[in-house]
């Protein structure tokens, strides 16, 4: 689905050249969970800019499904959602939970975002948070996502993925758990888990333990793969 070939960016700090990412080919296929490890530094952060059109690369080229995107613009790539290590980022403050996981799921343009809560969304809402075992949201469907804590939004924009239509056809997750709670840390863990049966995922994450439902590791460093990532 996603093929990067002898993809290379540098960026210069303080006239220093710094090498992100180094000659590195990857090809991530369809409902592929791939988990990216590495220190700070070695490229993981850019890898996943490269692919939603943040950064273009210096040298190489992109690819969706065979066809060359490395120039297109990141709005352009709808095909591609993002999962921030700052929850605020994904998310509106003055909106209700009810409202965002409702707007999920309405397919239109966004003028009609007051449209979007009918019963059958909001049934599918409290369908998906009761399957969740997210009753604590349940009771507090009303409020703005402004009041609830890190990993409370976190779990709403994971849900929200889960829940948008068209569903994305490839989430690139950079460190998604990092400063959360290990109960909403396990609820991330969980959605996105299930997300991966339907879509492709990249998980950028500094944990040693293997995030449940991933298929492939990537070990970066320096701005290169020290394993084989077909593997």
């Amino acid at each position: 689905m996603i093929e990067l070939i002898n993809v290379s960016k540098s960026f210069c700090t303080n006239g220093y050249s710094i090498v992100a990412l180094d000659n590195i080919s990857v090809k991530i296929e369809d409902n592929d969970y791939v988990q990216v490890r590495g220190p700070n530094g070695s490229g993981k952060t850019t890898l996943l800019n490269v692919i939603s059109g943040a950064e273009i690369p210096d040298k190489g080229k992109v690819f969706f499904e065979g066809k060359e995107i490395t120039y297109l613009q990141e709005y352009r790539r709808n095909f591609i959602s993002r999962i921030f290590q700052d929850s605020r980022y994904a998310s509106c403050d003055h909106i209700s939970i009810l409202h965002t996981l409702c707007l999920a799921q309405f397919d239109q343009r966004p003028s009609f975002w007051r449209k979007a809560i009918n019963d059958n969304r909001r049934e599918m809402v409290f369908s998906v948070l009761k399957n969740a075992c997210l009753n604590s949201l349940i009771d507090r469907i009303n409020e703005p996502l402004e009041n609830l804590s890190g990993g409370e939004r976190q779990v709403i924009n994971v849900l929200f993925l889960n829940l948008r239509r068209p569903m994305p056809r490839l989430i690139l997750a950079d460190e998604p758990t990092n400063h959360l709670d290990p109960e909403n840390a396990n609820h991330v863990r969980n959605l996105l888990s299930n997300l991966s049966n339907y879509c492709s995922i990249i998980l950028v994450s500094h944990e040693k333990e293997i995030a449940p439902g991933v298929k492939k590791i990537i070990t970066m460093e320096k701005g290169r793969f020290i394993n084989d990532p077909s593997d």
